[in-house]
């Protein structure tokens, strides 16, 4: 479709005052504005037109316009979903707009999100009140909803008008079922208790997994987000990061955490002494964050001491990540052989005389054994096998690859 064509399309189909035109460097769009909400963008070379989805910033008034790398189409780009974006401010002809064609009224309820404002806002356009006042009153139960197609692909929020009426009006419960969190009370209470503000769905998507996935934290998780007053995203960001984090913490420590204006650093702070305690098998609780630094003083004491009296390998010859660990004591490689069901404790002289080094891989709930082969001074990638030596999962492997291609390893060498 040429470019004549589609204008001439666009405005047959919306009112004139509704269409905006962006002329940006590189490329060109077409916006129609609220109640329509639809955009078709184009490179400037080509008659080749695609209808997109914007990601809009309602509270700033801004349009983020894609990024384009320099000698890259932006419509196989768009077509590929290999857009980065790039804060823009929008100014149309110094007279109108985009952002006057939406009603004021919405923009306090818009803005409880920090986003997915187009999405929300072709929700309203749909549903209006009864969507509105679903957002008042749960308002990330609502974003689920909004956002159903990224937690269930199955299911749009546009195909049955009235089956998705039906669900805000008498089957909320069901809206987390089709999400696939479960509809038991327990987590009802939780998705309700939740801050919306900068709530993502990849973020609810974490906290799906746990609240579903079967492991030794699920109960506590369960029970103490059912119990807190508010869970913010500091909360949710602590529990989605360190699972067991019960463990490590008090809940009156996690409390100073998630209100902490310091929260990113202390975090950080905090997951560094977890994973030296994780390798040295040394258990701890914290209290207080009064008691931190000396918490982190005495960890790294312990550490020390059992450095000195394990039986250690040399040092690995690619550095830890935050999901692959070296193995770098004897009874640390027995404990995982033995936890892995594998035979990996036979290496223990090959480590020790350099000719191969073992890593542990774990990735959410999965865990996995790595071997990296050394010779002449060469890494290559050995095996890499699951519990009980199964093929581990497609995203596990890419990880690991990832890490290896990172530290300059052939993946594909044996």
């Amino acid at each position: 479709m040429t470019l004549k064509e589609l204008k001439k399309q666009i405005l047959c189909k919306y009112p004139k005052e509704l269409v905006f035109n962006f002329v940006l460097t590189d490329y060109e769009m077409y916006v129609v504005g609220y109640p329509y909400l639809v955009a078709f963008i184009t490179a400037k070379e080509t008659d080749l037109w695609v209808h997109v989805s914007l990601e809009i910033n309602l509270s700033k008034r801004q349009i983020l316009f894609p990024d384009i790398e320099n000698g890259k189409s932006i419509t196989t780009e768009v077509v590929n979903g290999l857009i980065n974006s790039k804060e823009l401010s929008v100014i149309i002809n110094n007279e109108q707009n985009f952002f006057d064609t939406i009603p004021l009224a919405y923009y306090d309820v818009v803005c409880i999100y920090s986003n997915s404002h187009w999405e929300i806002l072709k929700a309203i356009s749909q549903y209006d009140k009864l969507l509105i006042d679903l957002i008042m009153v749960n308002p990330v139960l609502a974003y689920i909803l909004i956002n159903i197609e990224k937690f269930n692909k199955s299911y749009s929020l546009y195909s049955d008008v009235s089956y998705i009426e039906n669900l805000i009006k008498f089957k909320q419960k069901e809206i987390l079922q089709i999400a696939f969190f479960g509809s038991s009370q327990r987590i009802v209470k939780i998705i309700s208790k939740i801050e919306p503000k900068n709530i993502t769905t990849d973020l609810l998507i974490k906290l799906r997994l746990l609240l579903n996935v079967n492991h030794e934290n699920k109960e506590e998780i369960i029970n103490y987000l059912s119990h807190v007053k508010i869970i913010n995203h500091n909360l949710l960001l602590t529990i989605v990061k360190i699972p067991n984090i019960l463990f490590y913490l008090s809940k009156n420590a996690i409390e100073e955490l998630t209100t902490s204006e310091n929260f990113q650093e202390l975090l950080s702070e905090i997951m560094d002494i977890k994973k030296l305690a994780d390798r040295w098998g040394i258990k701890f609780k914290l209290t207080s964050l009064n008691k931190l630094e000396s918490k982190k003083i005495e960890i790294k004491e312990k550490a020390d001491e059992l450095k000195e009296s394990k039986n250690t390998f040399p040092l690995p010859p690619i550095d830890d990540s935050e999901n692959i660990i070296a193995i770098r004591t004897v009874s640390e490689l027995n404990s995982w052989s033995k936890r892995q069901s594998n035979c990996v404790r036979q290496y223990k002289e090959a480590i020790m005389k350099r000719r191969c080094y073992i890593y542990k891989v774990i990735h959410d709930f999965e865990e996995a054994t790595l071997e990296l082969k050394i010779k002449n001074n060469s890494i290559m990638k050995g095996d890499l096998l699951a519990t009980k030596n199964k093929k581990p999962s497609e995203g596990l492997i890419k990880i690991v690859d990832n890490w290896l291609l990172q530290n300059g390893v052939n993946v594909n060498g044996r």
